[in-house]
């Protein structure tokens, strides 16, 4: 293999097609699911939004062993994810760590 491959769809006579003809047949492939793609993106990320709010908020019950056997819960809560969100979701009032080591340089 040397440098740039075309995909395979562009390679007319290993998959009997017309170049013109694929360029046309994947843009319109393209067209028809952006929509829908867009769509299940944004209730995923919507889904990991209120999972992560969920660990925070409310946390989750952790099970406790002593000697081997299940004696009790506990009640863990997540801070990290609500301070991630909080970095993201509000930059400029909660700036990330990032900012802070990306501008000290060690000597």
């Amino acid at each position: 293999m040397t440098g740039w491959e075309e995909p395979v769809f562009y390679r007319g006579r290993q998959c009997g097609t017309r170049r013109r003809y694929s360029e046309r047949l994947l843009v319109w492939l393209l067209d028809i699911y952006r929509g829908p793609l867009a769509e299940a993106e944004r209730e995923f990320t919507d889904q990991l939004r209120d999972e992560a709010v969920r660990r925070g908020v409310d946390g989750w019950d952790e099970p406790l062993f002593h000697k081997g056997v299940q004696c009790g819960t506990w009640r863990r809560y997540s801070d990290r994810l609500l301070i991630v969100m909080l970095e993201i979701m509000r930059p400029h009032l909660y700036p990330g760590r990032s900012d802070v080591f990306a501008r000290h340089r060690p000597a």
